[in-house]
């Protein structure tokens, strides 16, 4: 049986092979196996067995990656990541849209089978492809959507500025300008039907750039002057925090006990209180008070029923 510190050496192996690949360079067996101080037989099956769904090819006696079919040299390796990632959470938006990226994106990277799985819990929206286009168009025109909105039971005609498709929490939002050119509206996507363009055209304010770029959740109000929210966060949950920071998080101090505490900039409270519900107990408000007594009322109001 192979020793553990024999398997860590192979992995070692293929990755320096694979990066040196995917930089350009062509290799000679002979030449890895000195290097790696291993037989040849043990770099064949290297590249004819683990490293077989890698889009690479043997050219005389060396191997080298797949040349794109305009004969440049192949992409970087953090642009192969890149496509990599995006094939990957692709395929959580909706199978139809999935088949459609992925067809794109081996176009580009030309490796159908990539070792990195994205799971994204997010609406299915392949359906309604058609639709999207339309949207796109009519904002980079600033042109007027006509189209029916599902309410609850109910089905109403509207009139739709559109300004952004934005995806929250997994769900999919079309961002619109408010009739008083001011204020935002938000359409979830799938509710919208029987889209069309009209010929109207609207200005988009140069204000809403910025809150729609700031905004943490669909809860946003870009009316509303931005305030922090002071979060304290356990020892537990900090390296969370610190992996993937929130949209407008700031780091105010690290603790000796491992706590984080962190400020937020939001426009309203809901954008941060369900996030504080989510990370219980490990995170807590601690200015302003009236947030944290919402949560608090909200806790003992759930415990009484």
């Amino acid at each position: 049986m192979p020793y553990k510190h024999d398997y860590t050496k192979a992995l070692d192996r293929l990755n320096t092979i694979l990066i040196r690949l995917y930089e350009g360079q062509e290799l000679s067996v002979p030449e890895l196996a000195l290097e790696f101080s291993v037989t040849e037989r043990t770099l064949q099956r290297d590249f004819n067995e683990r490293l077989v769904h890698m889009p690479i090819e043997r050219v005389g006696r060396r191997w080298r990656l797949k040349r794109l079919r305009n004969g440049d040299s192949t992409l970087s390796i953090e642009d192969r990541i890149t496509l990599d990632l995006l094939r990957g959470m692709s395929r959580e938006v909706g199978q139809g849209f999935g088949r459609k990226a992925a067809a794109l994106l081996n176009r580009l990277s030309e490796n159908a089978a990539t070792p990195i799985y994205a799971r994204l819990n997010i609406e299915d929206i392949s359906g309604i492809v058609d639709d999207i286009v339309l949207i796109e168009q009519a904002i980079a025109d600033r042109k007027v959507l006509l189209g029916s909105y599902q309410r609850e039971s109910q089905i109403e005609p509207v009139t739709i500025r559109p300004l952004k498709i934005a995806c929250f929490e997994g769900f999919w939002y079309l961002l619109a300008l408010e009739d008083d050119g001011v204020d935002v509206r938000k359409y979830h996507l799938l509710s919208l039907s029987k889209l069309r363009s009209s010929d109207q055209l609207f200005n988009w304010p140069e204000h809403l750039q910025s809150s729609l770029d700031n905004a943490l959740s669909i809860w946003f109000q870009p009316l509303n002057d931005p305030f922090d929210v002071v979060l304290l966060i356990s020892g537990y949950a900090a390296k969370y925090f610190e992996r993937k920071p929130l949209k407008t998080q700031r780091t105010i101090r690290k603790l000796p006990s491992g706590e984080l505490e962190i400020a937020v900039s939001i426009t309203y409270e809901m954008e941060i209180v369900p996030l504080v519900k989510y990370w219980m107990p490990h995170v807590r408000v601690i200015e302003p008070q009236y947030i944290a007594d919402r949560i608090r009322e909200d806790i003992n109001a759930y415990l009484r029923d």
